[in-house]
């Protein structure tokens, strides 16, 4: 199967395949496009046979059996664009090289067991426009550095363990449509630098379906409150 070193796509995601990965993936060095999502691949992960396709700009590992690991070091990757590793029962914290990657535009590692802090090396992620780090085991604050990404157009960091408030550097993030900070530890209020962005670009903050009440939100933003009806366009819009 792997025996395709003409190949530019490999997609069999949302399948039923199983087994382990072979070593023979290595062939396959014009490989652009990597998706095994959704199956049911097991065994030790074959880091070293991935980083031998360093043409890769798409890799959608999500939803597989694999062994129990720390995040992969993909650094040789500097071609990857889409990085999806949901519910890969990934452990340990985010390493700087993930941050470095020169055209990562996509990531995904929700549903894991990441620990540790969000790093502030984040800001070098310049091409980043959908970050997804929910349902893991983050702690700390969010960091300031996050307002540095220009092109960030949506970012969910719901049901962690993070503290303290939202930096007021959110409010430089004139793409961003959707954020989503449910179930944390938060707290303060919402800044205006944030809810200036009604005014632009920003369309949700973190629930699903009708908004709910102003006196629910706090719950769906992880402990903030919002702070004025002026402000907050979430709230102005239940007003009669």
């Amino acid at each position: 199967m792997f025996d395709l070193n003409f190949a530019g796509s490999f997609d069999v995601h949302f399948n039923r395949m199983n087994g382990t990965l072979p070593i023979e993936l290595s062939n396959c060095t014009n490989l652009q496009q990597f998706q095994i999502g959704f199956n049911g691949f097991k065994g030790p992960f074959p880091t070293d046979e991935i980083n031998s396709l360093t043409g890769l700009s798409l890799l959608d590992l999500s939803n597989n059996n694999f062994d129990r690991m720390p995040l992969p070091n993909f650094a040789n990757l500097t071609s990857l664009e889409s990085l999806f590793m949901e519910n890969m029962r990934l452990a340990g914290t985010l390493p700087a090289w993930l941050f470095q990657l020169p055209k990562l535009e996509s990531l995904d590692l929700n549903a894991n067991r990441i620990t540790g802090t969000i790093p502030s090396s984040i800001s070098n992620a310049h091409s980043m426009e959908t970050i997804n780090l929910g349902e893991n085991q983050l702690k700390g604050t969010i960091p300031t550095e996050i307002g540095m990404l220009d092109e960030l157009i949506w970012i969910i960091l719901g049901k962690n363990q993070l503290t303290g408030t939202l930096p007021t550097t959110f409010g430089q993030l004139q793409k961003l449509e959707y954020l989503d900070l449910a179930d944390n530890m938060l707290d303060g209020e919402i800044p205006p630098e944030v809810c200036e962005l009604w005014n632009y670009s920003l369309k949700s903050l973190g629930f699903k379906g009708p908004p709910p009440s102003c006196i629910e939100l706090s719950s769906w933003l992880g402990g903030l409150t919002c702070p004025s009806f002026a402000c907050c366009r979430v709230c102005g819009d239940l007003l009669p």
